[in-house]
């Protein structure tokens, strides 16, 4: 979305930006509009018969949305700060019902006022056992 966004404000400025990102998130929009109207007819309509199905599909959701925090944190967190906080942020969030925008935007902060706390420090030992990783910049 970013890269539309960007590639159309550079050919047709704002403007182009504007319809450029509603042009590909609209249809993306309206496909899952229709399909949670779709959703919620035929939990009603089906009542007992769907549950387990549907019971199974949220499992489902639930799993491929861990997958994808596994896979994102495993290339993010990179110290053991990062994930004490990573983890506090989760737990809190859920606890306390907060809107994710909220906890990005604390943790954003945090990581602007605390950059060595999230810095990965590499140390000899570390720089002897993974030679091929001194000339990569992070």
């Amino acid at each position: 979305m970013q890269l539309v966004g960007y590639l159309a404000y550079r050919l047709g400025g704002w403007t182009g930006a504007a319809v450029a990102t509603v042009a590909f998130l609209l249809p993306a929009f309206l496909l899952m509009l229709a399909l949670s109207i779709t959703y919620e007819q035929i939990t009603v309509l089906l009542a007992d018969a769907a549950s387990p199905a549907l019971r199974g599909l949220t499992a489902a959701v639930a799993g491929i949305l861990v997958a994808t925090i596994y896979r994102l944190a495993k290339s993010t967190i990179t110290t053991v700060a990062g994930g004490a906080i990573a983890l506090a942020a989760c737990a809190v969030g859920i606890a306390l019902k907060i809107n994710p925008a909220w906890i990005v935007l604390t943790a954003g902060i945090l990581g602007i006022l605390t950059p060595q706390l999230f810095a990965r420090k590499q140390s000899a030992g570390a720089k002897a056992l993974f030679p091929s990783d001194q000339g990569k910049a992070r």
